[in-house]
């Protein structure tokens, strides 16, 4: 609220919501009994937290909960004593500061005219006229009385006679209601006719006695009939707020903090578990447990404890447990709440009573107590069932399987002991044997493993029938070296298990090939890509040339010479060329080089959308482009703020959390690897948060109305508009300009 105190400026102090601190949770409750304002709150803090502070989020939602006047926690002198007979305010503090439990007043929500400020007294002039004299043959000895009847008086011509006036002005400084002041100008008048009274009458020239009679005293209003001086609010069903009595009856609305809890289950058995919880707020006076298990009846305990030990539980069962503070014979908002199940017990007489080379049945009996299902768990791998045997299958020949049966209930929170049983299956034989990475010299050798478990592969390399290598690996591969260009070499490849037990043996055979090229070269724009390489030595030689783009074929072509260029190829692409020397049905180990074709810039960069916190960009990629990677720039020179990002295959891209009112600079560049295109570049402001701030300035002169002038306003604005312009570059302002009165001011 703002308050004028001169004739040109005016402060106003507005208080964001957003900067107002935040609050637990609050629960609000009506009660219906009427009290006085002190009586209600400390119901309140007896039973629940205190009388209701009323925030702006929540000020709607205690407003619906109000159908008539109702006290809330607010008061004029929150921490004065309410039976206190001082009327000084020096002890009281601020008036309307905080709220009764001390938060601060943040947030008004008076009813117009409210709250009543105490009004200064008026200045009252009381006088009294003369009356009229009637005239007399004789002195006037006698003395008046303040009653008299004026009939009595013979008629008397009082044109001459001067009036006497008596003005009263209260001055007294103790005079602080608007009674007293009547009081006061009532005895002030009864002792100005009282001195009269006692006065003896003196003979008038004109043979005339003269008596004075008090002016009747003005009706006035009472300017403070609505002033409380220490007052508590009430709510209107409205929601609005007015001054009462604070000894007047009316309900109140209470409030709580929302208590959030939960049950702590630990120590937990077959048959037993200790339950701990949080402590209630203060004035808990005992908890009630209600324990239910699943599919069963409830049961209810009370105790004063924060702990309690459940006995005599089943095995394998679901149970839930809620706890109820109690305060003042009411349970408090929500209860602490946990599930939990007991453990159950473990499956015996586990056995195999079937096996296979890829499958194996287990079988067990079913434990005491309860369980929602068992879990078979081998190699990693588990398969849940709810029956008392299960057949595992998709099993490897020749491995060794420790197999885990567990009992186990709904939400998998409790296992039992496990029960373990090993089997070990048969060797199988090895599968897709190949020979792959053929050389002048050399080859490697691959396969499949067989189906089934493996500890190792031997492999028997002969060249017509003569052992040139005989070696057990564990891996998949076997790179062969010292062979001879164009030469037959048979295979022979075995999978052992258990490191002594061999499957069937898989032979293959294969030939070295004549030497790679080299250095291969690779030159490119933008859709063009030149390869050229040396040959190797050798006669009546031809080379295939393999063009690829992202790992698939593209062109492929057979030359005699040792260069060749593709064309009309995609912009910004990856191609890998491998180039492979032929020497009869023989082809040597290929050479590859991979290198991107220059990339275009993207075109048509625009802003597509727009808001407070986001813009999103959109551009037309470059013709004839594959896979299109993107680097996006954005920048705030007023924030000082730069950053980048990758996009793939896109044509468009949000950013978000960014700031109102902002010029934000975009830019799209294509990449190839570690080259750029020029950039497509677009500016655009996020939409304004539009803030009004008003400035308040006052000019001095010693020259006379020089700040009236409009010259010297127009200079103002000038001045300020330049100043923004510097500081709020890149930012969303506006000044608006400076009115003949703001000038002056």
């Amino acid at each position: 609220m703002g308050r004028c105190l001169g004739v040109k400026v005016c402060v106003f102090l507005c208080c964001a919501l957003n900067l107002m601190c935040s609050t637990a949770e609050r629960l609000y409750f009506t009660q219906n009994d009427s009290l006085t304002w002190d009586n209600a709150r400390n119901h309140c803090k007896t039973c629940f937290k205190d009388l209701v502070t009323v925030l702006p989020t929540d000020a709607y939602v205690i407003a619906l909960h109000v159908t008539s006047d109702a006290w809330i926690g607010l008061r004029k002198y929150v921490y004065s004593p309410s039976n206190s007979t001082d009327n000084s305010t020096s002890n009281r503090g601020m008036p309307w500061s905080r709220w009764a439990n001390g938060d601060p007043l943040a947030f008004q929500n008076w009813y117009p005219g409210w709250p009543v400020f105490k009004s200064p007294l008026p200045k009252i002039d009381c006088c009294s006229c003369s009356c009229t004299c009637p005239t007399a043959t004789t002195p006037l000895t006698t003395s008046f009385s303040s009653t008299f009847t004026t009939t009595s008086l013979p008629n008397t011509n009082f044109s001459n006679v001067s009036q006497n006036w008596m003005d009263i002005n209260v001055t007294d400084q103790n005079v602080t209601s608007y009674a007293e002041l009547i009081n006061s100008i009532t005895q002030n008048m009864t002792r100005t006719t009282s001195s009269q009274s006692t006065t003896p009458a003196t003979t008038l020239p004109l043979e005339a006695a003269c008596v004075r009679t008090p002016m009747a005293i003005p009706d006035l209003p009472n300017p403070n009939k609505d002033y409380i001086e220490d007052s508590c609010v009430a709510m209107l069903s409205t929601g609005a707020w007015v001054e009462k009595n604070c000894t007047d009856l009316l309900p109140f609305v209470c409030y709580e903090d929302r208590f959030d809890g939960n049950v702590n289950v630990t120590n937990v058995t077959a048959s037993a578990a200790l339950l701990t919880w949080l402590p209630g707020p203060n004035g808990t006076s005992e908890y009630r447990l209600e324990v239910t298990p699943i599919n069963g009846s409830q049961t209810k305990k009370v105790t004063l404890d924060l702990s309690y030990k459940l006995e005599g539980l089943t095995a394998g069962s679901g149970y839930m447990v809620k706890v109820f503070a109690i305060k003042c014979e009411r349970d408090i908002n929500n209860p602490q709440e946990a599930n939990f199940y007991t453990i159950p017990n473990k499956v015996d007489h586990l056995n195999v009573p079937m096996q296979q080379d890829t499958s194996v049945m287990l079988s067990w009996n079913k434990p005491e107590g309860n369980t929602d299902f068992y879990r078979v768990e081998y190699n990693d791998n588990y398969i849940d069932t709810k029956t008392t045997s299960e057949v595992v299958t998709g099993l490897t020949p020749g491995t060794l399987y420790n197999f885990t049966v567990i009992s186990g209930v709904n939400d998998t929170s409790k296992w039992s002991e496990p029960s373990t049983i090993q089997v070990f299956t048969k060797p199988g034989k090895v599968s897709n044997l190949i020979v792959s990475d053929n050389t002048d010299t050399s080859l490697t050798l691959k396969w499949g493993p067989p189906v089934g478990g493996v500890t190792g592969y031997r492999v028997l390399v002969l060249e017509k029938n003569i052992t040139l290598n005989n070696t057990v690996v564990k891996e998949t591969s076997f790179r062969v070296e010292g062979l001879l260009p164009g030469t037959e070499i048979t295979f022979n490849v075995t999978a052992q298990a258990n490191s002594s037990l061999e499957g069937e043996t898989v032979t293959t055979s294969s030939y070295t090939t004549p030497s790679p090229v080299s250095n291969l070269t690779l030159n490119t724009t933008d859709s063009t890509l030149t390869a050229s390489w040396n040959s190797p030595t050798g006669t009546g030689l031809t080379f295939k040339v393999n063009l690829q783009l992202e790992g698939e074929p593209v062109n492929e072509t057979i030359v005699q010479v040792n260069s060749v260029e593709f064309i009309k190829l995609k912009t910004a692409a990856n191609y890998t060329v491998k180039v492979y020397a032929i020497s009869g049905n023989f082809q040597s180990p290929p050479v590859n080089s991979s290198k991107f074709t220059l990339p275009s810039p993207p075109t048509n960069a625009m802003v597509s959308y727009w808001n407070q916190k986001e813009i999103q960009i959109e551009w037309t990629p470059p013709v004839n482009i594959a896979t299109a990677t993107y680097l996006i720039n954005i920048n705030s020179s007023f924030w000082g703020q730069r950053w980048s990002t990758k996009v793939t295959n896109q044509t468009s891209y949000k950013f978000s959390n960014l700031n109102s009112g902002t010029n934000y600079q975009f830019e799209v560049i294509t990449l190839a690897g570690e080259l750029k295109s020029k950039a497509a570049t677009v500016t655009q402001y996020t939409v304004q948060n539009k803030i009004q701030i008003s400035l308040s300035m006052m000019c001095s002169s010693e020259i006379l109305l020089y700040c009236s002038n409009s010259t010297t306003s127009k200079q103002i604005y000038e001045k300020l508009n330049s100043t923004f312009t510097e500081m709020l570059g890149g930012v969303f302002w506006k000044l608006d300009n400076l009115t003949s009165e703001n000038a002056a001011t």
